[in-house]
Parts: structure tokens; C-alpha cells; sequence
């Protein structure tokens, strides 16, 4: 997919989708169908997704019978990478945020000294905009890898019981209450 084949000056700037907006602008006076949205990845794709999870449910039954440690715990480890990612964007937005601040306070009290030359607060005024330019973007590639995360795992699972539930007998089915295989679903 787009993303998977994104470099990271094109993640970083969502340059991967130009290449959609440019086939959508080319074919404005055609209707948009499900083949314009381009290919899934191997990796986001739900088939993808319900074998690795089922596969985590399966080895997670084998090696704790007792059930102490909880499923979702076997399923997010999945997403390790994932999660390192999100942590170092919001780790670089936290500390470009402090350095805001730092460059505020010496933009002012550079500002405020009635005997300083007011030219002096442009040092800290050009930290202060680069600083909020590495928070901004970090803000949104943070916001960004948690919304591609969370769609992942919603798609796993929903593969994941969607699969269970056609695999049910009819009799099973005929015992089960419909209302909890709609919950279930």
C-alpha cells in the first residue's frame, strides 16, 4: 500500500497520498469506485491481520491455561513497532513543547528588559516557531500512527469473529440467542 511503501520524509509530510488526490483530480467527472482507493497492504489487510491474531489466541491458550494474562495483551504485543513509534512522537512533541516554553520565557524577559535592545528577542523568537513546527508535526504523526494502529486491530478482530461466527453449526446457532450473536458480531 501507500503507506507501507512510504519513506520517511513521505510519512512525515503525508506525501504517500498525493498520489490518490492526483487520480481523484484527474477523474473528478467520473464517479469514485472502491478500485480508486489503490491497493491494501499485505500487512493492513484483514486476512493478514485475523491469522496473526488467531495465531496469538491459539499460543496464548497453549501457554496459560489459567488465563492469568489477558488476550489483548498477546494481541497488542503484535504492534510493538507500532507503539515504540507512537511514543517517540509523542516524546518529541513533549520535549519540542518544553522548549516552547523555554523560548518563550527568554523571548519576553528579553522583550521586557527596558535597558536590552529589542533585536536580541529574535534568537528565541525563531526557536520558539521551529520548536512549534517540530511539535506540530510530531502532534499529527502521533495522531496519525495511533488512528493506523487502531484501525489495524479493529480489522484483525472483526475478521477474527466474523470467522468464528460462520464457522458455528446450525445447531449451535439454533441454541444460541440471536441477540447475543449480534453482540458477538
Amino acid at each position: 500500500s501507500f503507506v507501507e511503501k512510504a519513506n520517511i520524509l513521505s510519512l512525515l509530510h503525508f506525501f504517500f497520498g498525493l498520489k490518490f488526490i492526483y487520480h481523484v483530480n484527474k477523474t473528478k467527472k467520473k464517479k469514485l469506485t472502491i478500485d480508486d482507493l489503490g491497493p491494501i497492504g499485505e500487512k493492513e489487510s484483514s486476512e493478514y491481520l485475523e491469522k496473526q491474531f488467531t495465531q496469538k489466541f491459539y499460543e496464548w491458550r497453549a501457554t496459560d491455561p489459567q488465563k492469568r494474562r489477558a488476550i489483548e495483551i498477546e494481541i497488542l504485543s503484535l504492534f510493538k513497532k507500532d507503539y515504540a513509534l507512537q511514543l517517540f512522537w509523542q516524546l518529541i512533541q513533549g520535549f519540542a513543547r518544553v522548549l516552547v516554553g523555554y523560548f518563550l520565557y527568554h523571548m519576553l524577559t528579553d522583550l521586557r528588559d527596558p535597558h536590552g535592545n529589542p533585536r536580541d528577542a529574535y534568537i528565541p523568537g525563531i526557536g520558539l516557531f521551529l520548536c512549534n513546527i517540530v511539535a506540530f508535526y510530531a502532534l499529527h504523526q502521533a495522531g496519525f500512527n495511533v488512528t493506523y494502529s487502531a484501525n489495524k486491530i479493529r480489522a484483525g478482530i472483526l475478521a477474527m469473529v466474523f470467522r468464528k461466527v460462520t464457522k458455528l453449526s446450525a445447531a449451535a446457532v439454533h441454541n444460541l440467542d440471536l441477540g447475543k450473536l449480534l453482540n458477538v458480531m
